[in-house]
C-alpha cells in the first residue's frame, strides 16, 4: 500500500477507501471509487461491442448501424454525463453487454435473432437521451410485446413488427409503431397509457435513505436466463415496499457495515420465481452491479441479513475489478462452511467477505435483542456466522496464492473477525451453531470423500473381531472426483433448540448462480 493510493489501470483507489473495504465495511467514498471502476469498465466493454457488431456480416439488420447508437449516447453524455452514467450502470445493461459479447465471439448462443440482441444498444441509447433531454428520432428493436427502454420502462404495442421509433421533440416523448403510439409520461417511474414506468423501493430510517428500482420488466433483469416482463400487481408491489422499508431500518440501525455504502451499491432489485431452502433465494453478480436478485417479499431480518450478504458481493466483485487479490484460485477442491459442493479459492473468498458482514449484522441484532427468542437466534446466527467465515479464512491463508495487497486485505479481515471470536456466546445458541458446523462438515466429507480401502477394512475386521484397532486411522483415497456433480445441492436438515431456535444453513443463490467462472458466467463462485 503506497501512503496514498492502491493503482488499478487506469483508476487509483485510495488507502482509505482499500481500509475501509479491508474491514468488511465502505462507506459512499469507497463505494464512488468503485463505481468509478464500474463505469469504466462498462465503457471499454460497449466499445468492443460497437467495433465488433459494426463489423459483422450478419448486422445491423433492420435497424440502424451500431454506431449510430454509439454517436447518440455520445450527444446524451456531452448533455449530461449523469444521465449516460446511469445507463452504463444500470445493472441489466452490464448483463445485456456480456451477453452480447459472448454470442458475437460465439461463446454462446441466444435465442431470436442477432440483429435484435445487439440492437438492444439503441434502446439504451435512446434511454440515455431521454433522461439527457435531447431531442432526437431513434429506431429500436420490438420485443416481448413491447419496446424496453432500460432504467426507465416498458411501453407495450401490438407485436406486429419488428422495430419501432422513439421520438422526442420538446417535452414529448414518445413510441411510434405503424398506427400505434405510446406517449411517455414527463416522470418517467409513472404508469401511463401502455406504458408501465420503473418503480422505486424506497427505505428511509435515521436520514438514510435506500431506494432501488425493482426491475420487474427488462428482459436482462435476470442474470440467470432471459425473462419476460412480469409486472408485480399492486397488492405485491405493497407487499414488497412495506417488507423492504422495515428491513432498511434494521440494515440502517446496525454500524458493523456501513448502511450508506450498501444504499450506495444497491442499483436495483429483481423479484425472481427460484426456490430456495429454508430461506429465500437471493444472488448477485459481478455482470450486474448493483442488482440482487430475490425470491419474493420476506420478513424484514431475513431480508435485511441478505441485502448486506448481496452488497458485500458486490463491493468485493467492483474491488476486485481494481486491485488483485488472489492469484489463480479456480480450482473447485475446498471445503466451504456454507456449501455442500467443493468450491474455488476465488469463491471461498467471496463467502469470507459475505459473511463477514453478515456476522456484524448479527452481532449487532444480539447487543440489541432483549432477553428472549429474538436474542437467541441472533446469538446462533453470530455464533455461526463466525465460525464459518473464520474457517474460511483459515483456508485461504493457508492455501491461497496472494499478491501483496490480498495478503494485507486477508489479514485486515482477519483483524476485524478476531473482535468477533473473542465474544462470548450464551451456551445453547453457542451449542447448536457448533452442532451444526460439525455436522455441516460430516455430510460434505461423505459425499465428496471415500476412505482407503485397505485400512478401512483393518478397522472394520477389528471392529468385528472386538480387538485392538490398527495404530493410525484411514485417511481419504486420493484422486477421487467429487460424488454428485451437477446434482442438486443437498443440505442438512434443521436441528430445533429451545424456543423453536433454527440453525437454519443458508447457502444464498444455489450453486447454479454461484458456479461460474469471473469475468464471463452469471456470478462469481462463492
Amino acid at each position: 500500500m503506497t501512503s496514498s493510493a492502491t493503482r488499478g489501470l487506469n483508476h487509483r483507489l485510495s488507502a482509505e477507501g482499500f481500509a475501509e473495504l479491508a474491514r468488511g465495511s465502505g462507506g459512499p467514498a469507497a463505494i464512488a471509487e468503485l463505481r468509478s471502476g464500474q463505469r469504466s469498465r462498462a465503457m471499454l466493454l460497449l466499445r468492443a461491442l460497437v467495433d465488433i457488431a459494426s463489423a459483422h456480416p450478419a448486422l445491423p439488420g433492420p435497424l440502424p448501424p451500431p454506431r449510430d447508437a454509439w454517436h447518440l449516447l455520445i450527444r446524451a453524455e456531452h448533455r449530461s454525463p449523469a444521465a449516460t452514467e446511469t445507463l452504463l450502470l444500470h445493472p441489466s445493461v452490464g448483463v445485456w453487454l456480456n451477453r452480447c459479447l459472448r454470442r458475437l465471439r460465439g461463446l454462446e448462443s441466444g435465442d431470436g435473432p442477432l440483429w435484435s440482441a445487439v440492437g438492444h444498444l439503441h434502446a439504451i441509447a435512446a434511454s440515455a437521451a431521454l433522461l439527457a433531454g435531447i431531442d432526437f428520432r431513434g429506431t429500436v428493436p420490438v420485443r416481448e410485446g413491447g419496446v424496453i427502454l432500460p432504467a426507465l420502462g416498458f411501453a407495450r404495442i401490438p407485436d406486429t413488427t419488428d422495430v419501432a421509433e422513439v421520438v422526442v421533440n420538446g417535452r414529448k416523448a414518445a413510441v411510434l409503431s405503424g398506427p400505434y403510439s405510446v406517449i411517455l409520461p414527463a416522470d418517467f417511474s409513472e404508469d401511463a397509457p401502455s406504458w408501465h414506468g420503473l418503480r422505486r423501493l424506497r427505505g428511509e430510517h435515521e436520514g438514510i435513505v435506500c431506494a432501488p428500482l425493482v426491475d420487474d420488466l427488462d428482459p436482462y433483469r435476470d442474470f440467470l436466463r432471459i425473462r419476460e416482463p412480469e409486472r408485480l400487481g399492486d397488492e405485491e408491489w405493497r407487499g414488497w415496499q412495506e417488507s423492504f422499508g422495515n428491513a432498511w431500518r434494521l440494515v440502517s440501525e446496525q454500524r458493523q457495515v456501513d448502511p450508506r455504502g450498501i444504499a450506495a451499491c444497491l442499483s436495483s432489485v429483481v423479484p425472481v420465481p427460484y426456490a430456495a431452502w429454508p430461506e429465500p433465494f437471493s444472488a448477485s453478480s459481478p455482470e450486474a452491479y448493483g442488482c440482487v436478485l430475490l425470491s419474493g417479499a420476506t420478513d424484514p431480518l431475513t431480508l435485511a441479513a441478505a441485502l448486506v450478504h448481496e452488497a458485500q458481493h458486490i463491493k468485493l466483485s467492483a474491488l476486485m475489478d481494481l486491485v488483485p487479490l488472489i492469484e489463480g484460485g479456480l480450482e473447485e477442491i475446498h471445503y466451504a462452511p456454507w456449501r455442500l459442493d467443493p468450491r474455488p479459492l476465488r469463491g471461498l473468498l467471496q463467502g469470507v467477505y459475505a459473511f463477514l458482514g453478515v456476522t456484524g449484522f448479527w452481532w449487532d441484532r444480539l447487543r440489541r435483542a432483549e432477553p428472549g427468542p429474538a436474542r437467541d437466534t441472533a446469538a446462533f446466527e453470530f455464533a455461526l456466522r463466525r465460525a464459518q467465515t473464520a474457517a474460511g479464512l483459515r483456508t485461504l491463508l493457508t492455501h491461497a496464492e496472494l499478491p501483496r495487497r490480498g495478503e494485507e486485505f486477508l489479514r485486515r479481515l482477519e483483524e476485524r473477525l478476531t473482535l468477533w471470536l473473542a465474544q462470548r456466546v450464551p451456551s445453547v445458541p453457542a451449542r447448536l451453531a457448533a452442532d451444526l458446523i460439525h455436522d455441516h462438515r460430516l455430510v460434505h466429507r461423505m459425499r465428496h470423500l471415500a476412505a482407503d480401502p485397505e485400512p478401512t477394512a483393518a478397522w472394520a475386521r477389528a471392529w468385528r473381531e472386538r480387538t485392538d484397532p490398527p495404530g493410525s486411522r484411514p485417511g481419504p483415497r486420493s484422486g477421487r472426483p467429487a460424488r454428485g456433480a451437477g446434482a442438486p445441492r443437498a443440505r442438512p436438515a434443521p436441528a430445533r433448540g429451545p424456543g423453536g431456535l433454527r440453525p437454519a444453513v443458508r447457502e444464498r443463490g444455489s450453486g447454479v448462480v454461484r458456479g461460474a467462472v469471473r469475468g464471463s458466467g452469471a456470478a462469481r463462485g462463492r
